[in-house]
């Protein structure tokens, strides 16, 4: 048992740094890349909602506040969904 667990305790490797190097030079580039994902639904959501209610094209100072309120999930629904049920029924 003492020879199994005397590389890791023992102190004699130093730890490489290729394996924490490599897992961020993944992770972070991921990262990135679902933030950007992410905003860009919140975007097309909200341009598409701000487009079907005003019946034209619409610039992103027309739609700012739904995407807001989109992003800020837990406030903002008791704004949009009223809105979106309106919708519906029409």
């Amino acid at each position: 048992m003492e020879i199994m667990f005397s590389g890791a305790f023992g102190g004699e490797q130093e730890p490489s740094g290729g394996l924490i190097g490599g897992l961020v030079g993944i992770i972070v580039p991921l990262h990135l890349f679902s933030m950007f994902c992410i905003f860009y639904c919140l975007y097309f959501v909200a341009k598409t909602f701000k487009t079907v209610e005003l019946q034209r094209e619409v610039s992103f100072f027309d739609f700012a506040g739904e995407f807001f309120m989109i992003w800020f999930f837990p406030i903002g629904i008791w704004i949009v969904q009223p809105k979106v049920n309106k919708m519906i029924e029409d």
